[in-house]
């Protein structure tokens, strides 16, 4: 993964460098010109929100388009309502870098790993689509994947157990008939053992699967 720091302080760049192990591809900056002036376009971006006489936050809104995502590294603790967007994966303040750094990046590459294509079936030909695009899979006379922007695509030659294998962690079978992408899930309704998905469908999840999707949403709130 290709990682910028945008951070004016050495300290913290030797801080951030010792943390962050040889299978990524570090870059530092000092200064937001020296940034720009680069060639190169980065997975993430490591952005301090003082850097001199600018503001990181503000320096984002102007070039939203140089990196894939953001991460803020600051000790502005205050300013953290400001930062969140759509790229925007986390904040981690600078008096936590050590314990909270490391497993932010892991979970920007995680997020990464998850937007990687994948193939599907159609009756007459291959479609690759993004797996955040999906949002779940169901059997219905076949099996047929609905993605977000509403597209319904019958599937052939596929089971929901082979298609459960091929994905990552963050698609779990909720019923015998359902599998989620439980990046998109809205909310569980504890009282009824339902899913509710951001578009608005909800799904019944089954006796004997309520416990690991109730412990996997748990999880995946608290990692935000």
């Amino acid at each position: 993964m290709r990682i910028a720091v945008l951070e004016d302080s050495l300290i913290q760049q030797k801080r951030i460098r010792n943390l962050l192990d040889l299978s990524h591809r570090l870059c530092f900056f000092s200064a937001v010109e020296e940034y720009m002036e680069s060639n190169s376009y980065f997975d993430l971006l490591l952005l301090d929100i003082e850097l001199g006489n600018q503001n990181g936050i503000e320096f984002i809104k102007k070039h939203p388009d140089k990196q894939r995502f953001i991460v803020y590294v600051s000790s502005h603790s205050e300013s953290m309502a400001d930062t969140f967007d759509t790229n925007v994966l986390g904040f981690v303040t600078k008096d936590r870098i050590e314990e909270a750094l490391v497993k932010k990046v892991n979970q920007v590459e995680i997020r990464i790993h998850q937007l990687e294509k994948i193939a599907l079936n159609l009756p007459y030909e291959t479609r690759y689509v993004y797996r955040d695009d999906i949002l779940y899979f169901q059997i219905d006379n076949g099996v047929f994947v609905l993605l977000k922007d509403g597209t319904k695509l019958s599937l052939v030659n596929e089971t929901l157990k082979e298609i459960e294998a091929q994905l990552s962690d963050s698609f779990i079978r909720v019923n015998n008939n359902v599998l989620i992408n439980f990046s998109k899930v809205d909310y569980l309704d504890v009282k009824n053992h339902k899913i509710i998905m951001l578009n608005g469908t909800i799904i019944s999840v089954s006796v004997r699967r309520w416990k690991k999707v109730k412990e996997h949403y748990i999880q995946m709130r608290t990692s935000i």
